[in-house]
């Protein structure tokens, strides 16, 4: 839905042959494409006509790529999951992904930043999280199979900086401002 400068009705994503649980899509226009990154592991995109006909209240995606059954890889107990929007600095496209590492059934999250071009997402080799501290994660659990999570959920990029939103262990939230030369 647009948020700015007025608000906008909300519009129903449909997608045929979604995945039982769905996460995050990073959403971008190209032309008359309104395109989402679907997945990072392996990289996907769906796109659907934009802006649809006027009175219509849903966009009806398709796969630009050929959908898979298969569960996100886990690469060495990890996995990589879209976590940001997109923003876009002049030419380049950033998101920050969500590394997923898996120990006995529970869960530990950290950020990396990844840029996009075109189809191919390179990622930094830093891990992001709010500190050494958070990684132990919180007393009390909401999720009791969650170890620990910097979980980022906003991004915007200008001149260089890049200011992020993010929630820490399901308890708390913060926001950070560095340059992107250190992400």
């Amino acid at each position: 839905m647009r948020v700015a400068p007025e608000r906008s009705a909300p519009l129903v994503c449909q997608l045929a042959g979604r995945r039982r649980i769905e996460k995050n899509w990073a959403f971008m226009v190209q032309g008359e494409r309104l395109k989402a990154l679907y997945s990072v592991d392996p990289v996907s995109f769906i796109s659907a006509p934009w802006p649809p006909p006027a009175g219509d209240s849903a966009v009806c995606f398709t796969h630009d790529d050929p959908p898979s059954d298969a569960p996100t890889p886990k690469r060495n107990g990890r996995a990589l999951t879209i976590g940001t929007q997109l923003a876009i600095d002049g030419a380049d496209t950033w998101l920050v992904t969500h590394e997923k590492w898996y120990f006995r059934g529970n869960r530990l999250y950290l950020g990396r930043a990844t840029k996009l071009d075109d189809k191919k997402l390179s990622y930094s080799p830093r891990r992001l999280s709010h500190s050494l501290s958070s990684l132990i994660g919180s007393k009390d659990k909401p999720n009791p199979r969650l170890i620990s999570c910097t979980y980022f959920s906003g991004i915007a990029v200008r001149e260089g900086r890049a200011i992020l939103g993010y929630g820490i262990n399901d308890v708390a939230f913060h926001f950070a401002e560095i340059p992107v030369r250190r992400i």
